[in-house]
């Protein structure tokens, strides 16, 4: 069994993942926990972490904690990842929890064949984890066949709105390069909305009833931040094919529905990132 501990800017999320079926299918319990109620010395993150691997160890076949397979990507600040690891390491009887780390180059074994993954940054490690997280859970996503030479988009919709634009190069029957060539960064829906709101009270916004040309504060609200949200597509306006994950992922489709001005293949993925941690840990843990 796998422990794949994702920790964002202000949620963590896990899953004690009990299969992958296939690219698209995992099978196994997720929670999470915003980052300031984890506790003092992670208290509370202990007890809701044991009570979903009691939840699994229910309906599972008497999974053994200390064979469990841990990784970890982070993105918060030290003092948040260093008591999650601590927390981890108590939970399982483990001595080291690996993270995963980013690499100019970085070769990774899927079901489908070979991906050489690599990143155009002088300073690779720079680049947010999840977002070679989400790298890896796409390059290993797509079946060889329908892999042909292109750029994407990867959107992860959280805290922070990120916009990342990947090339698709196959060099042989065998192996594609996906190479992370650069991106955006927002803040996320909620926190545009609770920018506006702490300005002024009367800013509120719903995130729902979107309008081309908003007439009543509410609506100028939630239309001006979804429209900002999905911005950085119209720049971006060659590429057709969009990617997108994360918890505002609602949000940020119906932005697209209401506000795009083109038309675009969009997969939907919500186990993009922890998919990549998995891929992670089977080729370099």
């Amino acid at each position: 069994m796998n422990l794949l501990v994702d920790i964002g800017n202000s949620r963590i999320k896990w899953v004690f993942l009990q299969d992958l079926r296939s690219t698209r299918v995992m099978v196994g319990e997720f929670a999470s926990l915003e980052n300031k109620f984890i506790g003092k010395n992670g208290s509370h993150f202990l007890k809701v972490l044991n009570n979903t691997f009691l939840k699994i160890s229910s309906r599972s076949t008497a999974p053994i904690i200390s064979d469990c397979q841990c990784i970890i990507s982070s993105v918060a600040c030290k003092d948040i990842e260093n008591i999650v690891a601590k927390v981890l390491r108590k939970f399982l009887c483990q001595t080291n929890i690996p993270t995963i780390k980013v690499e100019p180059e970085k070769k990774f074994s899927f079901k489908w064949g070979t991906a050489v993954l690599k990143t155009s940054r002088e300073n690779p490690a720079s680049l947010g984890k999840d977002r070679w997280a989400a790298l890896i859970g796409f390059a290993s996503n797509i079946p060889l066949s329908k892999l042909k030479n292109e750029k994407v988009i990867i959107v992860s919709a959280g805290s922070v709105t990120v916009t990342d634009v990947v090339s698709i190069k196959k060099v042989d029957s065998g192996t594609v390069i996906f190479s992370h060539l650069g991106g955006f960064l927002t803040p996320g829906f909620g926190k545009m909305k609770d920018s506006l709101s702490g300005i002024n009270q009367k800013l509120v916004s719903t995130l729902k009833n979107f309008s081309s040309l908003p007439n009543d504060t509410e609506d100028s609200s939630s239309s001006g931040i979804a429209l900002s949200q999905i911005s950085p597509l119209f720049h971006l306006k060659e590429i057709k094919k969009i990617t997108l994950c994360g918890g505002y992922s609602e949000q940020y489709l119906e932005s697209m529905n209401h506000f795009g001005a083109r038309k675009l293949i969009i997969t939907i993925d919500e186990w993009l990132i922890m998919r990549g941690l998995y891929w992670y840990s089977q080729n370099y843990s």
